[in-house]
Protein backbone atom coordinates (compact mmCIF):
# COMPACT_ATOMS: atom_id res chain seq x y z
CA UNK A 1 0.00 0.00 0.00
CA UNK A 2 1.46 3.20 -1.01
CA UNK A 3 1.48 6.62 0.90
CA UNK A 4 -1.04 9.44 0.52
CA UNK A 5 -0.09 12.53 -0.15
CA UNK A 6 -1.22 15.39 1.59
CA UNK A 7 -0.17 18.25 -1.30
CA UNK A 8 3.24 19.17 0.30
CA UNK A 9 5.40 15.88 -0.35
CA UNK A 10 5.02 13.60 -3.37
CA UNK A 11 3.25 10.52 -3.39
CA UNK A 12 4.38 7.05 -3.54
CA UNK A 13 4.34 5.22 -6.87
CA UNK A 14 3.84 1.33 -6.77
CA UNK A 15 3.61 -0.65 -9.51
CA UNK A 16 0.56 -3.17 -9.31
CA UNK A 17 0.88 -5.40 -12.39
CA UNK A 18 4.28 -5.01 -13.27
CA UNK A 19 6.01 -8.01 -11.08
CA UNK A 20 3.50 -9.98 -12.58
CA UNK A 21 5.13 -9.69 -15.98
CA UNK A 22 7.99 -11.72 -14.71
CA UNK A 23 5.83 -14.91 -13.78
CA UNK A 24 7.02 -17.33 -16.69
CA UNK A 25 3.24 -19.19 -16.80
CA UNK A 26 1.69 -19.55 -20.23
CA UNK A 27 -1.57 -19.56 -18.76
CA UNK A 28 -0.75 -16.03 -16.78
CA UNK A 29 0.77 -14.12 -19.85
CA UNK A 30 -2.22 -15.31 -22.23
CA UNK A 31 -4.41 -13.35 -19.67
CA UNK A 32 -2.14 -10.43 -19.47
CA UNK A 33 -1.81 -10.16 -23.29
CA UNK A 34 -6.01 -10.16 -22.87
CA UNK A 35 -5.94 -7.22 -20.54
CA UNK A 36 -3.49 -5.10 -22.62
CA UNK A 37 -5.11 -5.71 -25.67
CA UNK A 38 -6.76 -2.23 -27.26
CA UNK A 39 -8.87 -3.51 -29.65
CA UNK A 40 -12.56 -4.35 -29.77
CA UNK A 41 -12.73 -6.92 -32.96
CA UNK A 42 -12.78 -10.25 -30.60
CA UNK A 43 -14.40 -9.43 -27.54
CA UNK A 44 -17.30 -11.68 -26.62
CA UNK A 45 -20.62 -9.97 -27.66
CA UNK A 46 -22.61 -8.09 -24.54
CA UNK A 47 -26.39 -7.61 -24.73
CA UNK A 48 -28.69 -8.46 -27.77
CA UNK A 49 -30.64 -6.80 -30.81
CA UNK A 50 -34.03 -6.46 -29.35
CA UNK A 51 -35.34 -4.86 -31.98
CA UNK A 52 -35.27 -1.48 -34.12
CA UNK A 53 -37.15 1.45 -34.31
CA UNK A 54 -38.37 3.75 -37.13
CA UNK A 55 -37.01 7.29 -35.98
CA UNK A 56 -38.47 9.47 -38.15
CA UNK A 57 -41.65 8.75 -36.43
CA UNK A 58 -41.85 11.43 -33.57
CA UNK A 59 -45.38 12.13 -33.57
CA UNK A 60 -46.83 15.34 -32.50
CA UNK A 61 -43.60 15.90 -30.47
CA UNK A 62 -42.87 19.40 -30.12
CA UNK A 63 -42.04 20.50 -26.98
CA UNK A 64 -39.46 19.45 -24.77
CA UNK A 65 -38.94 19.75 -21.28
CA UNK A 66 -35.58 19.14 -19.87
CA UNK A 67 -34.79 18.98 -16.30
CA UNK A 68 -31.43 18.89 -14.35
CA UNK A 69 -30.27 19.69 -10.93
CA UNK A 70 -27.01 21.21 -9.58
CA UNK A 71 -25.30 21.51 -6.04
CA UNK A 72 -22.69 22.37 -4.35
CA UNK A 73 -20.54 21.55 -0.91
CA UNK A 74 -18.73 25.13 0.13
CA UNK A 75 -16.46 25.38 3.08
CA UNK A 76 -16.29 28.78 5.30
CA UNK A 77 -12.82 30.39 3.63
CA UNK A 78 -11.30 30.99 7.23
CA UNK A 79 -13.19 28.27 9.65
CA UNK A 80 -13.17 24.94 7.30
CA UNK A 81 -15.39 23.26 9.48
CA UNK A 82 -18.30 25.54 8.31
CA UNK A 83 -20.10 23.94 5.58
CA UNK A 84 -22.96 25.19 2.89
CA UNK A 85 -24.85 23.17 0.44
CA UNK A 86 -26.03 25.18 -2.35
CA UNK A 87 -28.73 23.14 -4.43
CA UNK A 88 -30.47 24.31 -7.87
CA UNK A 89 -32.84 22.29 -10.07
CA UNK A 90 -33.86 24.00 -13.10
CA UNK A 91 -35.98 23.38 -16.44
CA UNK A 92 -34.97 24.67 -19.84
CA UNK A 93 -38.28 24.51 -22.19
CA UNK A 94 -37.45 24.16 -25.98
CA UNK A 95 -39.10 23.42 -28.99
CA UNK A 96 -38.29 21.21 -31.98
CA UNK A 97 -38.27 23.94 -34.20
CA UNK A 98 -35.43 25.55 -32.20
CA UNK A 99 -33.40 23.00 -31.87
CA UNK A 100 -33.53 22.44 -35.66
CA UNK A 101 -32.48 25.98 -36.17
CA UNK A 102 -30.04 25.69 -33.96
CA UNK A 103 -28.57 22.53 -35.87
CA UNK A 104 -28.79 24.41 -39.17
CA UNK A 105 -27.07 27.48 -37.66
CA UNK A 106 -24.11 25.65 -35.75
CA UNK A 107 -21.97 28.83 -35.37
CA UNK A 108 -25.15 31.24 -33.42
CA UNK A 109 -24.10 35.19 -31.37
CA UNK A 110 -23.64 33.90 -28.04
CA UNK A 111 -26.02 36.63 -26.56
CA UNK A 112 -28.93 34.67 -29.02
CA UNK A 113 -28.21 31.79 -27.05
CA UNK A 114 -27.53 33.05 -23.89
CA UNK A 115 -30.93 34.93 -24.30
CA UNK A 116 -32.92 32.18 -25.76
CA UNK A 117 -31.82 30.23 -22.42
CA UNK A 118 -33.00 33.05 -20.23
CA UNK A 119 -36.62 33.44 -21.74
CA UNK A 120 -37.61 29.61 -21.66
CA UNK A 121 -35.61 28.52 -18.53
CA UNK A 122 -36.67 28.67 -14.60
CA UNK A 123 -34.69 27.32 -11.44
CA UNK A 124 -35.58 26.18 -8.25
CA UNK A 125 -32.38 27.43 -5.52
CA UNK A 126 -31.91 26.22 -1.81
CA UNK A 127 -29.43 26.44 0.52
CA UNK A 128 -28.45 24.07 3.36
CA UNK A 129 -26.19 23.65 6.80
CA UNK A 130 -24.04 20.54 6.51
CA UNK A 131 -21.72 21.51 9.86
CA UNK A 132 -20.99 24.61 11.74
CA UNK A 133 -23.88 27.08 10.65
CA UNK A 134 -27.39 27.37 11.85
CA UNK A 135 -30.11 29.50 12.74
CA UNK A 136 -29.70 30.50 16.27
CA UNK A 137 -31.62 28.51 18.96
CA UNK A 138 -31.58 25.41 16.13
CA UNK A 139 -29.23 22.82 15.69
CA UNK A 140 -28.32 21.73 12.16
CA UNK A 141 -31.17 19.06 11.98
CA UNK A 142 -33.36 21.31 12.63
CA UNK A 143 -32.32 23.79 10.43
CA UNK A 144 -32.19 20.96 7.63
CA UNK A 145 -35.87 19.99 8.68
CA UNK A 146 -37.17 23.75 8.55
CA UNK A 147 -35.17 24.28 5.65
CA UNK A 148 -36.61 21.74 3.56
CA UNK A 149 -40.22 22.65 4.65
CA UNK A 150 -39.60 26.69 3.70
CA UNK A 151 -37.71 25.25 0.06
CA UNK A 152 -41.01 23.05 -0.58
CA UNK A 153 -43.23 26.10 0.01
CA UNK A 154 -41.65 28.26 -1.92
CA UNK A 155 -40.87 26.58 -4.97
CA UNK A 156 -44.61 25.93 -4.99
CA UNK A 157 -43.65 22.03 -5.14
CA UNK A 158 -45.40 21.11 -1.73
CA UNK A 159 -49.00 20.63 -3.55
CA UNK A 160 -47.01 17.72 -5.87
CA UNK A 161 -45.21 16.19 -2.82
CA UNK A 162 -49.03 15.81 -0.99
CA UNK A 163 -50.74 14.87 -4.46
CA UNK A 164 -48.61 12.30 -5.01
CA UNK A 165 -48.43 10.86 -1.46
CA UNK A 166 -52.11 11.30 -0.76
CA UNK A 167 -53.12 9.76 -4.04
CA UNK A 168 -54.83 12.56 -5.33
CA UNK A 169 -56.03 11.52 -8.44
CA UNK A 170 -58.22 8.84 -6.67
CA UNK A 171 -61.20 10.07 -4.78
CA UNK A 172 -61.32 7.60 -2.30
CA UNK A 173 -57.60 6.45 -0.81
CA UNK A 174 -57.19 5.17 2.70
CA UNK A 175 -53.60 5.97 3.82
CA UNK A 176 -51.59 3.51 4.84
CA UNK A 177 -48.21 5.45 4.56
CA UNK A 178 -46.67 5.74 7.73
CA UNK A 179 -44.10 7.40 9.72
CA UNK A 180 -41.78 7.71 13.39
CA UNK A 181 -42.49 10.76 15.10
CA UNK A 182 -39.50 12.18 15.32
CA UNK A 183 -39.92 13.34 19.04
CA UNK A 184 -41.13 10.20 20.95
CA UNK A 185 -40.27 7.62 18.34
CA UNK A 186 -43.99 6.16 17.83
CA UNK A 187 -45.00 4.96 14.21
CA UNK A 188 -48.71 6.59 12.80
CA UNK A 189 -50.41 7.31 10.00
CA UNK A 190 -49.97 10.44 7.97
CA UNK A 191 -53.23 12.01 7.51
CA UNK A 192 -54.36 12.76 3.82
CA UNK A 193 -54.17 15.59 2.11
CA UNK A 194 -52.05 17.64 5.37
CA UNK A 195 -48.95 19.42 4.80
CA UNK A 196 -48.94 20.11 8.84
CA UNK A 197 -50.02 17.38 11.57
CA UNK A 198 -48.97 16.39 15.16
CA UNK A 199 -47.82 13.05 16.39
CA UNK A 200 -51.30 11.39 17.82
CA UNK A 201 -49.64 10.50 21.09
CA UNK A 202 -46.98 13.04 22.13
CA UNK A 203 -48.32 16.02 19.43
CA UNK A 204 -45.21 17.00 18.31
CA UNK A 205 -45.64 18.94 15.11
CA UNK A 206 -44.30 17.31 12.09
CA UNK A 207 -44.54 18.61 7.82
CA UNK A 208 -44.78 16.42 4.97
CA UNK A 209 -41.10 17.59 4.18
CA UNK A 210 -40.06 15.20 7.58
CA UNK A 211 -42.04 12.34 5.60
CA UNK A 212 -38.85 12.18 3.46
CA UNK A 213 -36.53 11.73 5.93
CA UNK A 214 -33.23 13.48 4.89
CA UNK A 215 -31.96 13.68 7.52
CA UNK A 216 -31.64 11.90 10.81
CA UNK A 217 -29.83 12.61 14.41
CA UNK A 218 -27.71 12.23 16.37
CA UNK A 219 -25.69 14.20 15.60
CA UNK A 220 -27.70 17.16 15.95
CA UNK A 221 -25.32 19.56 14.76
CA UNK A 222 -23.32 17.55 11.66
CA UNK A 223 -24.63 16.43 8.20
CA UNK A 224 -23.08 15.28 5.22
CA UNK A 225 -23.08 16.12 1.78
CA UNK A 226 -26.13 13.49 0.93
CA UNK A 227 -28.70 16.11 1.97
CA UNK A 228 -27.41 18.06 -0.29
CA UNK A 229 -27.84 15.40 -2.94
CA UNK A 230 -31.81 13.81 -1.61
CA UNK A 231 -32.40 17.68 -2.16
CA UNK A 232 -31.55 17.85 -5.45
CA UNK A 233 -32.61 14.70 -6.46
CA UNK A 234 -36.02 15.58 -5.23
CA UNK A 235 -36.24 18.68 -6.54
CA UNK A 236 -35.83 17.52 -9.84
CA UNK A 237 -38.34 14.47 -9.81
CA UNK A 238 -41.02 16.76 -8.09
CA UNK A 239 -40.11 19.05 -10.76
CA UNK A 240 -41.03 16.47 -13.54
CA UNK A 241 -43.96 15.56 -11.36
CA UNK A 242 -45.24 18.66 -11.36
CA UNK A 243 -45.60 19.30 -14.95
CA UNK A 244 -47.61 15.96 -15.45
CA UNK A 245 -50.49 17.15 -11.97
CA UNK A 246 -50.98 20.02 -13.66
CA UNK A 247 -51.43 18.96 -17.16
CA UNK A 248 -53.06 15.70 -16.54
CA UNK A 249 -55.97 16.99 -17.76
CA UNK A 250 -54.60 18.63 -20.81
CA UNK A 251 -54.09 15.64 -22.89
CA UNK A 252 -53.07 17.58 -26.43
CA UNK A 253 -50.27 19.42 -24.18
CA UNK A 254 -49.00 16.16 -22.54
CA UNK A 255 -49.30 14.43 -26.09
CA UNK A 256 -47.16 17.08 -27.83
CA UNK A 257 -44.22 17.45 -24.66
CA UNK A 258 -41.43 15.18 -24.10
CA UNK A 259 -39.77 15.53 -20.53
CA UNK A 260 -36.04 14.75 -20.35
CA UNK A 261 -34.46 14.43 -16.92
CA UNK A 262 -30.49 14.36 -16.87
CA UNK A 263 -30.18 10.68 -14.67
CA UNK A 264 -32.27 7.96 -13.51
CA UNK A 265 -35.62 7.51 -13.06
CA UNK A 266 -34.89 6.17 -9.42
CA UNK A 267 -35.08 7.41 -5.52
CA UNK A 268 -32.97 6.19 -3.03
CA UNK A 269 -32.71 5.35 0.22
CA UNK A 270 -35.91 6.75 2.15
CA UNK A 271 -36.71 8.94 -0.56
CA UNK A 272 -37.85 5.54 -2.34
CA UNK A 273 -40.92 6.48 -0.22
CA UNK A 274 -41.67 8.26 -3.40
CA UNK A 275 -41.56 5.69 -6.17
CA UNK A 276 -44.86 3.51 -5.56
CA UNK A 277 -47.03 6.73 -5.86
CA UNK A 278 -45.11 7.71 -9.12
CA UNK A 279 -44.86 4.58 -10.05
CA UNK A 280 -49.11 4.31 -9.51
CA UNK A 281 -49.87 7.64 -10.78
CA UNK A 282 -47.90 7.16 -14.34
CA UNK A 283 -49.94 4.06 -14.61
CA UNK A 284 -53.15 5.83 -13.77
CA UNK A 285 -52.05 8.62 -16.81
CA UNK A 286 -51.43 5.59 -19.23
CA UNK A 287 -54.88 4.02 -18.32
CA UNK A 288 -57.11 7.17 -18.70
CA UNK A 289 -55.52 7.42 -22.13
CA UNK A 290 -52.86 10.46 -21.62
CA UNK A 291 -49.91 9.96 -24.00
CA UNK A 292 -46.39 9.91 -21.77
CA UNK A 293 -43.01 11.02 -23.11
CA UNK A 294 -40.95 10.85 -19.91
CA UNK A 295 -36.76 9.71 -20.40
CA UNK A 296 -34.02 9.95 -17.73
CA UNK A 297 -31.02 10.24 -19.36
CA UNK A 298 -27.69 8.14 -17.90
CA UNK A 299 -24.55 9.64 -19.05
CA UNK A 300 -22.69 7.58 -15.81
CA UNK A 301 -22.58 4.24 -14.23
CA UNK A 302 -22.27 0.80 -14.92
CA UNK A 303 -24.28 0.27 -17.79
CA UNK A 304 -22.75 3.67 -19.54
CA UNK A 305 -19.59 1.78 -19.18
CA UNK A 306 -20.93 -1.23 -21.08
CA UNK A 307 -21.60 0.47 -23.99
CA UNK A 308 -18.51 -0.23 -26.05
CA UNK A 309 -19.33 -3.69 -25.48
CA UNK A 310 -22.75 -3.43 -26.90
CA UNK A 311 -22.28 -0.93 -29.45
CA UNK A 312 -21.32 -4.07 -31.96
CA UNK A 313 -24.56 -5.35 -31.43
CA UNK A 314 -26.38 -1.95 -31.98
CA UNK A 315 -25.26 -1.06 -35.61
CA UNK A 316 -28.01 0.90 -36.98
CA UNK A 317 -29.78 4.22 -35.52
CA UNK A 318 -32.76 2.94 -34.03
CA UNK A 319 -31.74 -0.61 -32.79
CA UNK A 320 -31.96 -1.01 -29.10
CA UNK A 321 -30.83 -3.33 -26.25
CA UNK A 322 -33.88 -3.90 -23.01
CA UNK A 323 -32.16 -5.60 -20.37
CA UNK A 324 -34.18 -7.46 -18.01
CA UNK A 325 -33.32 -7.58 -14.60
CA UNK A 326 -31.76 -10.47 -14.55
CA UNK A 327 -29.13 -9.34 -16.95
CA UNK A 328 -28.39 -6.27 -15.39
CA UNK A 329 -27.33 -8.22 -12.01
CA UNK A 330 -25.39 -11.23 -13.40
CA UNK A 331 -23.80 -8.86 -16.32
CA UNK A 332 -23.24 -5.53 -15.16
CA UNK A 333 -23.49 -5.61 -11.59
CA UNK A 334 -21.90 -8.93 -11.39
CA UNK A 335 -24.38 -10.43 -8.54
CA UNK A 336 -26.03 -13.41 -7.92
CA UNK A 337 -29.80 -12.57 -9.12
CA UNK A 338 -32.25 -14.64 -6.95
CA UNK A 339 -36.17 -13.44 -8.89
CA UNK A 340 -37.54 -15.09 -5.58
CA UNK A 341 -35.89 -12.25 -3.50
CA UNK A 342 -35.57 -9.36 -5.46
CA UNK A 343 -37.42 -6.33 -4.86
CA UNK A 344 -36.91 -3.08 -6.51
CA UNK A 345 -38.65 -0.17 -4.80
CA UNK A 346 -36.03 2.75 -6.15
CA UNK A 347 -36.97 2.60 -9.65
CA UNK A 348 -40.12 4.25 -11.66
CA UNK A 349 -38.46 3.34 -15.34
CA UNK A 350 -37.04 0.26 -17.39
CA UNK A 351 -32.80 0.97 -18.39
CA UNK A 352 -32.85 0.47 -22.68
CA UNK A 353 -29.67 1.13 -24.85
CA UNK A 354 -30.59 2.71 -28.20
CA UNK A 355 -28.50 4.09 -30.96
CA UNK A 356 -29.70 7.34 -32.13
CA UNK A 357 -26.94 8.45 -34.43
CA UNK A 358 -24.17 6.52 -35.98
CA UNK A 359 -21.94 7.98 -32.69
CA UNK A 360 -24.63 8.24 -30.25
CA UNK A 361 -25.35 5.56 -28.35
CA UNK A 362 -27.37 6.51 -25.20
CA UNK A 363 -28.95 4.77 -21.80
CA UNK A 364 -32.67 5.65 -21.23
CA UNK A 365 -34.72 5.15 -18.00
CA UNK A 366 -38.24 5.02 -19.78
CA UNK A 367 -41.58 4.41 -17.17
CA UNK A 368 -43.39 1.28 -17.46
CA UNK A 369 -46.39 2.13 -14.43
CA UNK A 370 -45.87 -0.85 -12.49
CA UNK A 371 -42.67 -2.27 -12.05
CA UNK A 372 -41.29 -5.14 -14.64
CA UNK A 373 -38.47 -7.97 -14.08
CA UNK A 374 -38.96 -8.78 -17.75
CA UNK A 375 -39.81 -5.23 -19.58
CA UNK A 376 -41.10 -5.59 -22.97
CA UNK A 377 -40.71 -2.90 -25.39
CA UNK A 378 -45.00 -2.08 -25.54
CA UNK A 379 -44.22 -1.93 -21.39
CA UNK A 380 -42.13 1.64 -22.39
CA UNK A 381 -44.72 4.40 -22.22
CA UNK A 382 -43.81 6.47 -25.70
CA UNK A 383 -40.75 5.22 -26.23
CA UNK A 384 -40.64 4.94 -29.99
CA UNK A 385 -41.21 8.84 -30.26
CA UNK A 386 -39.49 9.56 -27.88
CA UNK A 387 -36.25 8.18 -28.79
CA UNK A 388 -37.01 9.19 -32.73
CA UNK A 389 -37.34 12.68 -30.95
CA UNK A 390 -33.96 12.82 -29.37
CA UNK A 391 -32.18 11.30 -32.29
CA UNK A 392 -32.60 14.86 -33.84
CA UNK A 393 -31.20 16.71 -31.10
CA UNK A 394 -27.45 14.90 -31.09
CA UNK A 395 -24.75 17.17 -29.46
CA UNK A 396 -21.05 16.38 -30.14
CA UNK A 397 -20.31 18.95 -27.55
CA UNK A 398 -19.55 15.59 -24.83
CA UNK A 399 -19.48 11.64 -25.31
CA UNK A 400 -23.46 11.22 -26.43
CA UNK A 401 -24.86 14.16 -25.65
CA UNK A 402 -27.80 15.67 -26.06
CA UNK A 403 -28.57 18.98 -26.45
CA UNK A 404 -31.56 19.56 -24.15
CA UNK A 405 -29.10 18.02 -21.50
CA UNK A 406 -26.33 20.29 -22.40
CA UNK A 407 -28.33 23.58 -22.57
CA UNK A 408 -30.53 22.29 -19.22
CA UNK A 409 -27.06 21.75 -17.28
CA UNK A 410 -25.22 25.43 -18.59
CA UNK A 411 -28.88 26.66 -16.57
CA UNK A 412 -28.02 24.57 -13.50
CA UNK A 413 -24.39 24.24 -13.02
CA UNK A 414 -23.43 25.74 -9.61
CA UNK A 415 -19.79 26.29 -10.04
CA UNK A 416 -17.38 25.77 -7.04
CA UNK A 417 -14.83 28.28 -8.44
CA UNK A 418 -14.80 31.58 -9.04
CA UNK A 419 -17.77 32.06 -7.03
CA UNK A 420 -17.27 30.89 -3.66
CA UNK A 421 -17.13 34.24 -2.08
CA UNK A 422 -20.67 34.99 -4.16
CA UNK A 423 -22.09 31.80 -2.59
CA UNK A 424 -20.94 32.94 1.51
CA UNK A 425 -22.56 36.00 0.52
CA UNK A 426 -25.70 34.91 -0.38
CA UNK A 427 -25.76 32.38 2.38
CA UNK A 428 -24.99 35.10 5.46
CA UNK A 429 -27.75 37.02 3.99
CA UNK A 430 -30.02 34.00 3.65
CA UNK A 431 -29.38 33.10 7.05
CA UNK A 432 -29.57 35.99 8.81
CA UNK A 433 -25.66 35.89 9.48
Amino acid sequence: MAYTSSGRMPIERASKLGHVKFIDESRIQRLLESFERVDTDNDDHAGELSGHLDLSDAGELENIVAIDGSHAAVPNAVHNHRRLAFVSASVVILKRSVIAEMKRNPILDPRDVAGELRNSSSSKLAVLPLSGVTIPGETVVQTIRRTVDDVLRYTNLYDTLKFLISREWLLEYEMQEHMDCLECGVAFVLPRSKLSFRCPRCQAVHTLADYLTMVQGPPDDWATEEVAIALRTVLETLLLMDFLRVYRDRPRVLRRTLFVKDGPLLLRAQLSRLVQPIREFLAYLNSIGRELHVVGVEKTGALVDHIPQIGSVLQSPGDYFLPTIKYLHERIQGVPFVENDYRNRVQYGSKVVVRLGPNHIVVLNVPTGDFRMEPQVQDLYGFNQSASALSEMLSYSFENALIPLVLVNSATSISMAPSNEILEVFARRLLGG
